[in-house]
């Protein structure tokens, strides 16, 4: 497997992985860097949603289809819509 055909996939699993690690091990990173737990949190979200967006990325150029930005941002805003429902 060359790393460079599959970039976007391991850069969306290494994004996943650090926002699951920052979020699981907040109230230890909390008292580590004295960091408002806030601040950790909102890491983590930004963490996660790149991965989803590199994701994303990452199974449309493997599906052989266009990158346009069209389609992107409508997979994005419908995990966004799904995620985000009070």
């Amino acid at each position: 497997m060359d790393i460079r055909q599959n970039i976007l996939l391991v850069d969306g699993l290494a994004a996943s992985y650090a926002g699951v690690v920052v979020i699981s091990s907040t109230n230890w990173l909390q008292g580590l860097y004295q960091l408002p737990e806030a601040l950790l949190v909102s890491m983590a979200l930004v963490n996660l949603s790149y991965a989803v967006y590199s994701l994303t990325l990452s199974t449309i150029k493997r599906e052989g289809k266009s990158c346009g930005k069209n389609r992107v941002l409508r997979v994005m805003a419908a995990e966004f819509k799904s995620t985000n429902r009070l």
